[in-house]
């Protein structure tokens, strides 16, 4: 209006509302609901035209901002987090006016093989097949183990079997230390450290000692004083004697106990009887 009251024509304009963010969207990381790796293509759908911006952010190494959406864009790939367990990956849609919604996705990280141990008998003396006991635990199960090394006959090496926690072991032959290697995998297929036990394989039974000798150490007891010269690699002595002649006695006569006498110590050789 002006100052002498004249009025001009309506004049009209339009303007649209919007305070709400872009609609029918959703964000779903590939591998379902587990994973053994860091990295990911997050898959992005939306219900709006190209020409989006999104932030990506969560769990991830990089967070990604000011990114514009467009059909080649549905497929964002991006790295995990370092650290096991439970991620969540949230991309931020934002429309014309400035309006978002957050869509996310969580997933489960295990890059970790089972841990797990081998233990068996120190020494084997006369057999090549050595019982071995194996213990290994994952968030996810323990299914399968493989044994290696040079010196495993059996179980094939490096073929994988269904986990235990008792396995006969055949090694090889020849006197020696032997090591077993195992190694554990999980269900997600993760394969973890590799363990180890050593067996001393000692077959050979030291030589038999020579020069034997006895003298009477007491007449009156009938006591005898028996010597012999030191076996190399011996830990102890079997001593069998008889009272008189034939096989070694079995009896309790002998004033120093029965026959036979175990005399422990490589280096011991004598006793009395």
């Amino acid at each position: 209006r002006d100052e002498a009251g004249n009025t001009t024509s309506w004049y009209t304009d339009v303007v649209t509302l919007d305070t709400v963010g872009p609609s029918g969207a959703s964000a779903q990381l590939d591998f379902g609901s587990v994973a053994t790796n860091t990295s990911f293509a997050v898959r992005l759908d939306v219900n709006s035209p190209e020409g989006l911006e999104f932030d990506v952010f969560g769990d991830v190494d990089v967070p990604l901002n000011g990114n514009i959406f467009t059909p080649t864009s549905q497929f964002i790939y991006v790295n995990l987090s370092s650290g096991e367990g439970s991620k969540t990956v949230t991309v931020r849609l934002y429309d014309e006016a400035g309006n978002y919604v957050d869509v996310s996705d969580s997933i489960d990280l295990d890059t970790m093989g089972p841990t797990g141990s081998i233990t068996g008998p120190a020494v084997a003396f006369s057999q090549f097949s050595i019982p071995v006991t194996l213990a290994a635990g994952d968030a996810h199960g323990v299914t399968h183990m493989r044994f290696s090394g040079g010196d495993v006959a059996f179980p094939t090496t490096g073929v994988w079997m269904a986990y235990g926690t008792n396995q006969m072991v055949d090694v090889t032959s020849g006197d020696g230390t032997k090591t077993v290697y195992v190694q554990f995998r999980d269900s997600l297929g993760n394969i973890g450290s590799m363990y180890s036990h050593n067996i001393m394989l000692d077959t050979i039974p030291p030589a038999s000692p020579s020069d034997v000798s006895a003298t009477v150490k007491n007449a009156n007891t009938g006591e005898l004083y028996v010597t012999w010269p030191q076996v190399a690699g011996a830990t102890g002595y079997e001593v069998h004697y008889d009272l008189d002649s034939g096989v070694p006695y079995v009896g309790t006569q002998a004033l120093q106990g029965s026959s036979p006498r175990f005399v422990a110590g490589g280096a011991v050789t004598a006793i009395t009887l």
